[in-house]
């Protein structure tokens, strides 16, 4: 049998955790991380991947500061913001991992990822959309 006040404490420490999950993030400070981000997919477009440490710092850099607009990011683009995070994660490491002077890992690289980019553009709009509707007068 479970004491009182260690199911008392497991119970609120639930409900912090279930009120953590339900949080409506922080417009104001979304607002500034993402005006300050910038174009939320450039890097997909000025990256060289035959440069794959200066590749794996601009996509680092890049999901630094995916990171921070995800902590304050509201719910209606915290899933669009997810699917950057993992796309993101997931190029760089693949092209971390494999051969840049092969032509056949990037093209391999593309193949794995090409299902997901209509789901990143989609992604990026919402952003886009969301940042110049609501983050237009910060």
């Amino acid at each position: 049998m479970i004491p009182r006040a260690t199911l008392a404490s497991l119970l609120a420490l639930a409900g912090a955790l279930g009120a953590c999950s339900q949080d409506d993030g922080d417009v104001d400070a979304f607002c500034a991380n993402a005006l300050d981000a910038g174009q939320l997919d450039a890097v997909f477009d000025t990256f060289d991947p035959s440069d794959v440490e200066g590749t794996a710092a601009q996509f680092s850099t890049t999901l630094a500061a995916y990171e921070a607009l995800r902590s304050d990011a509201p719910p209606e683009v915290r899933d669009d913001l997810e699917v950057l995070i993992d796309f993101t994660t997931d190029f760089r490491d693949q092209l971390i991992a494999g051969d840049p002077s092969d032509p056949a890992t990037t093209t391999a690289i593309g193949l794995d990822l090409e299902e997901r980019f209509a789901d990143v553009e989609a992604a990026t709009k919402e952003l886009q959309g969301f940042v110049a509707t609501t983050c237009a007068g910060s």
